[in-house]
C-alpha cells in the first residue's frame, strides 16, 4: 500500500482549501490496475484524459494520454473505462 498526502491550494489567494491522504493499493495477483484521470477547462471545454496501467508488483505496464477536444472530462473518463478499475487478468 502506498499513501500520499495531497493539499489543494487556491492559486490566487494561496489559501489551503483542503488536505487529505490518498491510499493506493496493489491489485491482486494476476490483475492490472488502471488509474485514470481527466480534466476539462470549462463545462464543457477543452478536455484531456490519461491513464497508467500497473501490475500487482507495482510494475509499469503502459500509460497514455489523449486530447478529447471539447467535452466534459468526467463523462469521457467513464465512457472510456466503463467506470471500472479492473480490466481482467493477464
Amino acid at each position: 500500500m502506498v499513501i500520499n498526502d495531497l493539499t489543494c491550494i487556491n492559486t490566487r489567494t494561496g489559501k489551503v482549501l483542503r488536505s487529505f491522504s490518498i491510499r493506493w493499493e496493489f491489485p491482486s495477483l494476476g490483475w492490472v490496475k488502471i488509474n485514470t484521470d481527466g480534466a476539462a477547462r470549462g463545462y464543457p471545454g477543452l478536455a484531456a484524459c490519461e491513464s497508467i496501467f500497473r501490475g500487482n508488483m507495482r510494475e509499469f505496464i503502459r500509460a497514455f494520454s489523449a486530447f478529447l477536444d471539447v467535452q466534459t472530462a468526467i463523462l469521457w473518463s467513464y465512457i472510456c473505462f466503463g467506470g471500472s478499475s479492473k480490466v481482467g487478468s493477464y
